[in-house]
């Protein structure tokens, strides 16, 4: 008796069995690791994959770490992306100028007034919701910083007119 989980049946009719890292048909040897593209694939996403149909996969991340959506499917057994004129970059949230903010590696965009704020500023990580405040306009008041030279401050940051300001508390 075997020990091996099975997910479903796969388009070729063989048993899709589910490893540690990996979904594969015992038949067709069709496969999609359980982490593909910075995304993990659920169950019912290898299921429609490996019965041939074609999926719309939100959250991939690119290789300079933004985020997109775009479509899937097995292709020779393996997991193919198509990119087309459906492919977009994944909207995290709306900027205070109403355009979409995307992820982008080290920080996040607006896509119309092209904000950019970085997730490291001096030597804090800056949270998603701090993030998110800073693009609906808001300031932030961020305590021990570390200028440069090594001087510690605490301070109040802000954007105006796609400018970071810094004001010393």
């Amino acid at each position: 008796m075997s020990d091996l989980k099975i997910l479903s049946k796969c388009k070729c009719g063989g048993d899709i069995v589910i490893y540690d890292m990996l979904y594969e048909c015992k038949s067709c040897k069709a496969k999609v690791w359980k982490v593909s593209f910075g995304k993990e694939f659920k169950e019912y996403e290898v299921k429609k994959l490996l019965r041939g149909e074609t999926i719309t996969a939100k959250g991939l991340k690119s290789s300079n770490n933004t985020l997109y959506d775009t479509k899937a499917k097995i292709d020779e057994g393996k997991l193919k992306l198509i990119f087309d004129e459906d492919t977009k970059s994944t909207t995290m949230f709306k900027c205070e100028c109403g355009g979409d903010v995307t992820k982008m590696k080290g920080g996040y965009k607006c896509g119309d007034c092209e904000l950019v704020v970085w997730e490291r500023f001096m030597n804090k990580m800056l949270t998603f919701r701090q993030i998110k405040r800073l693009f609906k306009g808001d300031s932030l008041q961020l305590n021990d910083l570390k200028s440069q030279r090594g001087n510690r401050f605490n301070a109040e940051i802000f954007y105006c007119d796609n400018q970071l300001s810094l004001e010393y508390l």
